[in-house]
């Protein structure tokens, strides 16, 4: 009887014991600034023989060149994805094809700022085919089935292409880079060995036309500002984010912020890929909290940890007014998600060296914590 006690005590207690010391993120914001290095060389590969991150920092275009080859003994820990959106007070869009190694999904979200938001997915089988692309402007990313086709195409001249059907949703959108674009490549590490990474090209202010239907509802897209989020990494089991992504036409002038924050080896990364873009221009920032509003749940306060501008980083103070919230959970102990997506408006001061220029603007905030 004993014995059977002590087993059973031992059944409930090991899985508390794992959650608690293994399971739990082990998460904390940066507190000092990082020195914001970048990267200069303008030919080569991301990775080595061994499959290990080769830089730490950013660049403001995107000449390296992605090598998943060595990455192949740990296929099941590769993530990759394609993530497109556009933030207008009539229309959010974001559209999405990840393969996080085990598991493949596709995703369209939908928020018009009257109803509630709207996701169509899809989990999509281990023995369908899904093509993620080469590079974040090489080949093309897609999946296609009876009910669900999503494709990204990339074209010459810095086109895209996004085409997508399902009973619920039709996009027929082309994005379209001006002259001169620079965007944010990044390049991150979660452990000192660089073995565990992620490779992020954020492109912001592209021209987007085209045509959306949503069930009964068609809207014509036209001259609207879009972003891409193109990542591929080797993530840790437990972890998560908190991304903040906006965009917009303020003062004459389009304007997108890409804000975040992540668990990254601290003593070991020179940057973060927090930033501004102004026109064709990236305004890199030094990184970035942000805090919930401790008397409005509604409201967060973003800052750089640098209240003034550097030479080599400028400073950023404002807030993120939620006006909905998306959730969704998914929960098999070992492998989870759990997304809270926030919509709403992004306001604040962008302090350089040589201006100050205050902007409100149309955008998102992720809340993501993962085992995966």
């Amino acid at each position: 009887m004993k014995f059977l006690l002590t087993i059973g005590i031992s059944i409930v207690l090991i899985p508390l014991l794992i959650e608690y010391f293994l399971l739990i993120p082990n998460y904390q914001p940066l507190t000092k600034s990082l020195p914001q290095t970048k990267i200069l060389e303008s030919s080569g590969l991301i990775l080595s023989d061994s499959g290990t991150l080769r830089y730490s920092g950013y660049q403001t275009s995107n000449p390296l060149k992605w090598n998943p080859s060595s990455t192949i003994l740990q296929s099941f820990r590769l993530k990759q994805w394609d993530f497109y959106g556009f933030y207008s007070k009539n229309l959010t869009l974001c559209i999405a094809l990840a393969d996080i190694g085990y598991i493949k999904n596709v995703f369209i979200t939908v928020y018009n700022g009257k109803t509630e938001p709207m996701t169509y997915d899809k989990l999509i089988f281990p023995w369908e085919k899904v093509q993620m692309s080469q590079g974040p402007e090489e080949g093309d990313s897609f999946y296609y089935s009876d009910d669900f086709i999503i494709n990204f195409a990339n074209n010459k001249g810095g086109v895209k292409k996004i085409f997508a059907r399902s009973k619920e949703v039709d996009l027929d959108l082309i994005l379209r880079k001006r002259s001169g674009q620079e965007e944010m490549a990044y390049y991150g590490a979660f452990n000192k060995d660089m073995s565990q990474f992620a490779y992020t090209n954020k492109a912001y202010n592209y021209i987007v036309d085209g045509n959306v239907r949503i069930g009964n509802d068609n809207v014509r897209v036209n001259d609207l500002l879009a972003m891409m989020d193109w990542t591929r990494g080797i993530w840790p089991y437990q972890g998560g984010w908190k991304w903040m992504s906006g965009m917009g036409r303020y003062d004459g002038k389009d304007i997108s912020i890409n804000l975040g924050e992540i668990s990254y080896e601290r003593e070991f990364n020179q940057a973060t890929d927090d930033c501004v873009y102004i026109n064709e221009h990236v305004i890199k920032l030094g990184n970035v909290n942000m805090n919930q509003d401790p008397d409005n749940d509604n409201i967060w306060h973003i800052y750089t940890i640098n209240s003034k501008p550097t030479p080599n980083y400028s400073s950023f103070q404002g807030t993120f007014t939620v006006s909905k919230i998306f959730n969704k959970q998914v929960n098999f102990w070992l492998i989870q998600s759990y997304l809270y997506q926030h919509f709403g408006e992004i306001e604040g001061t962008l302090t350089t060296t040589h201006e100050t220029l205050y902007f409100k603007i149309q955008g998102i905030f992720e809340r993501h914590f993962t085992r995966w």
